[in-house]
């Protein structure tokens, strides 16, 4: 369904382009899924399906910017191009170039997200992370970051993926902002971004990072933010991979029994405390908010009441006679 809505899309907008240089990218992408499903896709090694989609996204840059078919086709309408043509490859490929059944990343997925789960009390101060959660903001934008990597695998392109990163690293961003009243150097963001991946532990992370590596656009990961935060993504990832008690200003001792469970931080026995706390005033909030909308239609309700009660007395109190006497001239007709 959502390659079907993202066709007729893309279809929409090469129909304002020349009619030569719609049929001529329809072609070629039709070519390159032909050339999927003649194989069969799963039979495709990971490795060769991406270098068969980033030779298309080259062949097409280079078509774009030598070939006289596409010379009066301004700048935007090429990166519309260029975004739409791979939105919508890898969208209608989509089931067949994630998580490629002859590589290891469903297992390197079951493998992070132990780990993650594993580190669950992993504090901010741990990681030297300037995250003062205790303020409701700093919270929020948290909280928001954490949702950004949830979605990323409910999205099926790269753009769409590489998005939600971006989103999230602003958030985290902010929340050194709000935190420290301050800018923010690049060298706080990372541990804040660690501390925010292994809040969210997102589902098949391995895999939707490899995802974009192998079927981005390089375009979008070799500068800009996207490239950036995609990069330090990666590394907050192999940074999790590697934590150990040096790593978090611990004794051997005390990661064991962190990492047992027999343990909890201080710092994170206050915070779910905190978090308890918060949760249970905005759910107060909510009740009052039900009770004062309860209240209201009782009172609309009674309203109503008396303004029908009204209404019936009033036809009542006019009634009566007309009805007596057009009875009467009944029984005299009928007499």
């Amino acid at each position: 369904m959502e390659a079907q809505t993202l066709g007729t899309e893309f279809e929409a907008f090469l129909r304002t382009l020349k009619k030569p240089i719609a049929l001529d990218m329809s072609k070629r992408i039709r070519e390159l899924i032909n050339a999927f499903e003649d194989r069969g896709r799963d039979l495709i090694p990971s490795a060769e399906q991406s270098m068969m989609v980033q030779d298309f996204y080259q062949v097409l840059q280079d078509r774009i910017a030598s070939d006289p078919l596409y010379k009066d086709l301004d700048e935007e309408c090429s990166a519309k191009l260029l975004d739409y043509s791979e939105r919508y490859l890898t969208t209608v490929l989509y089931s067949s170039i994630f998580c490629h059944p002859a590589t290891d990343d469903e297992d390197k997925d079951l493998s992070i997200q132990d780990r993650i789960r594993s580190l669950n009390w992993v504090t901010p101060s741990m990681l030297d992370a300037s995250l003062e959660l205790k303020d409701h903001g700093v919270r929020e934008v948290v909280d928001q970051a954490i949702a950004d990597l949830i979605v990323i695998d409910s999205k099926k392109s790269p753009q769409e993926k590489l998005a939600l990163v971006v989103h999230c690293s602003r958030h985290v961003t902010e929340g050194l902002r709000l935190s420290r009243k301050d800018c923010v150097n690049a060298d706080e963001f990372l541990p804040a971004l660690i501390y925010v991946v292994l809040q969210a532990n997102p589902p098949l992370l391995h895999s939707n990072l490899n995802f974009i590596s192998r079927f981005a656009n390089p375009a979008h990961l070799r500068s800009g933010e996207e490239g950036y935060f995609f990069t330090t993504l990666c590394c907050a990832v192999a940074f999790i991979e590697s934590i150990n008690a040096e790593s978090l200003n611990l004794t051997d001792a005390e990661f064991q029994r962190y990492m047992s469970g027999s343990h909890i931080p201080n710092e994170e026995a206050v915070e779910r405390c905190h978090r308890y706390v918060t949760q249970m005033e905005e759910l107060k909030t909510q009740h009052q908010r039900i009770l004062d909308s309860a209240s209201h239609l009782q009172q609309q309700m009674r309203l109503y009441q008396e303004m029908m009660e009204k209404e019936i007395n009033d036809c009542l109190q006019r009634s009566p006679w007309n009805i007596h006497r057009d009875a009467l001239q009944h029984n005299t007709q009928t007499e």
